[in-house]
């Protein structure tokens, strides 16, 4: 009674688990099954139990990689542990299961039997592939919003240069006809007028220039922010940083005093005019949050950083940031400059070149307390 009631409890549990348990014989070329099994493979007892019958219930799609993990698993492996689809014989719904067994074997290292569990798992796959059709809508969604902010920045930052182009053109233009007329037909007395107009062109053509540089600008940041330089090289830090102290803009050393701080920074795999570029665009960014009417200071200091990182801290004692303007901070086109300043597209760059070596980039700042600008990159060791 005891062992009947066991049984039974055994069944239920089966049942509600989906589970189903295996006993397959390796010399003899069969296998045996319980009820649950039965019912997860749609089977009935009549159904031959054999290796190649087996592997007939197994999904077509995902027959040829089974076949392959079996022969490893009796050629040398003691474990089996296996999610794959198999077709249910009786109303041929494709079905998820996960198979678990050991395989025994002889004292002579040869296989004998394979015990183990088959449970249905569709369900669970089913949630699955629905959250991950989610997050790919979502993430579809992401990259639309994206796009359509950068899209919008792009029309918004060409449209104002482009605006003065259109206008400097055109009045150029005019004052050329203007200037052509006087000096075809106009008389002498007219020589005061003619380079008056002449002036006013040339000026109207400086604003075109002007224009037409910083669309030229922001066409060559928006190529920089899609494709980071891929070419890397194993580099020192400190080399990087005293190359790209010579890069920086003059109104830099106006606006702050820059010190330089090499805690023993490890050497990095990265590309030497990249990472350039990232410190000049955070050296300049730490000297403009310097207030007009003091000289800063901005510190990098270069060390290690978390396992396996070598880390920059680009540090200034500027006018700090806000929390609404930190969470910006790397969006295309975001910028705190004054209008015609700056395209907004430094930081975004910078994120993307770091990110692209296989690092980060962060900052912590608070409003009137400066900012810290991080870069983490993978280190490469002494050995390497």
């Amino acid at each position: 009674d005891a062992l009947r009631e066991s049984e039974a409890w055994l069944r239920m549990s089966q049942e509600i688990a989906k589970l189903g348990t295996y006993v397959f014989d390796v010399r003899k070329d069969h296998w045996s099954s319980s009820t649950t099994l039965n019912e997860i493979f749609g089977i009935d007892p009549g159904y031959p139990r054999t290796g190649a019958a087996w592997i007939r219930i197994v999904h077509p799609d995902d027959r040829p990689a089974m076949e392959r993990y079996l022969e490893d698993l009796l050629s040398g492996g003691s474990r089996f542990d296996h999610e794959y689809r198999v077709v249910d014989q009786a109303t041929q719904r494709v079905k998820w299961v996960h198979g678990l067994g050991e395989l025994e074997r002889s004292a002579d290292g040869a296989p004998v039997r394979l015990v183990g569990t088959i449970q249905d798992v569709t369900d669970r796959k089913v949630a699955e592939e629905g959250r991950l059709n989610l997050q790919a809508q979502l993430d579809r969604s992401a990259r639309l919003a994206a796009m359509g902010t950068l899209v919008a920045g792009v029309a918004h930052e060409i449209n104002n240069p482009l605006s003065g182009v259109q206008a400097g053109g055109g009045i150029a233009m005019e004052l050329a006809q203007e200037a052509r007329r006087l000096a075809t037909e106009g008389a002498a007395a007219d020589r005061d007028e003619l380079a008056r107009l002449l002036d006013e062109t040339v000026d109207s053509l400086r604003d075109t220039q002007h224009g037409g540089q910083r669309i030229a600008q922001i066409v060559k940041d928006l190529s920089l922010l899609a494709r980071p330089d891929p070419m890397r090289a194993r580099v020192r830090i400190i080399e990087i940083v005293d190359q790209a102290m010579r890069w920086l803009p003059v109104s830099v050393g106006r606006a702050v005093t820059l010190r330089v701080e090499d805690r023993g920074a490890p050497d990095v795999m990265a590309s030497f005019g990249q990472i350039g570029q990232v410190l000049v665009n955070l050296v300049t960014n730490a000297a403009k949050a310097t207030p007009r009417d003091r000289k800063g200071e901005v510190v990098v200091r270069l060390g290690p950083g978390d396992p396996g990182m070598a880390r920059i801290d680009v540090i200034d004692d500027g006018v700090g940031m806000a929390p609404d303007v930190i969470e910006r901070i790397f969006d295309p086109f975001f910028t705190t400059s004054p209008a015609g300043e700056g395209t907004g597209l430094g930081l975004p760059i910078s994120h993307a070149i770091v990110t692209a070596h296989g690092g980060a980039i962060t900052v912590e700042s608070a409003v009137g307390k400066g900012s810290t600008f991080r870069v983490e990159l993978p280190s490469v060791s002494a050995e390497a």
